[in-house]
Formats: C-alpha cells, structure tokens, sequence
C-alpha cells in the first residue's frame, strides 16, 4: 500500500495538486511508522514529501526532509537517490543565495551519483548557476559546456536551448 500511495503522491506532486500530494505522503509515512518497517519507500516518500513541502514554500520542511531523505538512501545503498538528495539540498541553498555551500552539495552529489548523463547534465547546470551567482563567469561557462555535451545526447532542442542561453549568459557578464 504504501508504493501505491507514494506512486499516488508523486502523480499528484507532479501535476501541481499540492495540497492533495501532502496528506497521501504524510499518510503513508504514518502507515510505515506504525508498521515498524524500513522498506526503501520510506526513502522514496520522504524525497517526495521534500519535494513538496519546496513548492509549497515550506522550505525548512523541505532541507530537513531532504537530508532524513539522503541518510536513508545512503544506508540503503543506493547512490542515484543520495546524489539527488543531496542536488535538492543543492538547490535549496541556491535559492536562498548561498552559491558556496549549493556549489558544495553539487559537487557532493556528483561525487555520489555520476552513471547517469541526465542527473550530471543537471547537476552541471545548477553548479554553473550558483557560480553565476558568484560573479565566477569562467568556471560558469566551463560547467555549462558540460551540462551542453550531457545534453547533446538527449535529442532535445529545447533542452540544448536552455543550456545556451544559460552559457551566453555567463559569458555575456
């Protein structure tokens, strides 16, 4: 049961049904609390439960979620989840303007996860973003050049668009 709510979750999360997305995630996570079971949804669901406490704006509830989150994928073992745990804490930093320690959790999730062209290509672009964010313009357009050579597998002018505009951007500043 608690796949299937956590599969309900992301459905809605996804289709912006926020306020509806919250209380399956809280409902499964207490379904699992009161089971005494650690399965690896348990993970899942609280990524899940960051994701949407950050659109909500509840950004506290989100960092701490994703750090519980980043913990249980770590003693699970399973490194894609951890990088990108650690790529929305990331992100979080970012936003709030700290591009030194997002610039350290990207590099972090990096070093955890990096199979997977799709999750480096972003995680290259946040990076590059963040040291925009520092006036680092050189570095910015280095770490874009990577995200565009992860991108350029992916067949997707749009995508490849995004990248260069973020590339003409460092290099314009």
């Amino acid at each position: 049961i608690a796949n299937a709510l956590w599969l309900q979750a992301e459905a809605l999360n996804r289709t912006n049904a926020l306020d509806s997305a919250r209380p399956v995630v809280e409902r499964a996570l207490e379904m699992l609390e009161l089971s005494n079971l650690e399965p690896p949804v348990r993970a899942d669901l609280i990524l899940t439960q960051g994701r949407i406490a950050q659109q909500i704006g509840d950004v506290q509830a989100a960092f701490e979620s994703y750090l519980d989150a980043h913990e249980a994928f770590t003693v699970l073992g399973n490194a894609r989840k951890q990088g990108i745990a650690l790529q929305k804490v990331g992100d979080i930093y970012n936003d709030a303007g700290d591009f030194e320690r997002a610039i350290t959790y990207y590099d972090d999730a990096l070093l955890a996860y990096d199979a997977d062209p799709r999750f480096t290509m972003v995680t290259h672009n946040n990076r590059a973003n963040a040291l925009r964010g520092l006036a680092r313009y050189d570095e910015a357009a280095t770490h874009y050049g990577e995200a565009l050579a992860q991108a350029a597998g992916f067949n997707s002018p749009m995508l490849n668009a995004r990248i260069l505009n973020n590339l003409a951007g460092a290099q314009l500043l």
